[in-house]
């Protein structure tokens, strides 16, 4: 009964560690658009590194909101003081390794919800 009831145990750890903990919810999805929502990943709370992209990170996500001094083309809403765990909606355009930019349209924007 002991052996029994320790791999119960076991099998129910193992699929606590294999479920997704996304926060990710896909609202609307075109071949270049998408429209998520999700909470701010640790280490990726607004940062602008060296390199001049500036993002936030959401899951597997990383959302650009800027790119240096790239005045070229318009950019979407921003809104600023986001912290991790914040819930926000994204509305952009779709890049490349789940990359996503709110540059490339004014209706494009990062703000954050109340859920």
């Amino acid at each position: 009964m002991k052996i029994y009831t320790l791999g119960i145990i076991i099998l129910f750890f193992i699929v606590g560690c294999t479920q997704n903990t996304s926060t990710v919810e896909i609202l609307m999805e075109s071949e270049n658009e998408v429209r998520m929502s999700g909470k701010i990943s640790p280490g990726g709370e607004n940062t602008c590194p060296t390199d001049g992209v500036c993002s936030i990170k959401i899951d597997n996500y990383e959302i650009i909101w800027a790119t240096g001094w790239d005045n070229s083309s318009s950019r979407g809403e921003f809104e600023n003081n986001l912290s991790i765990g914040d819930k926000v909606e994204v509305y952009g355009k779709k890049l490349n390794n789940n990359r996503i930019t709110i540059y490339g349209s004014e209706s494009y924007y990062i703000k954050k919800i109340n859920h």
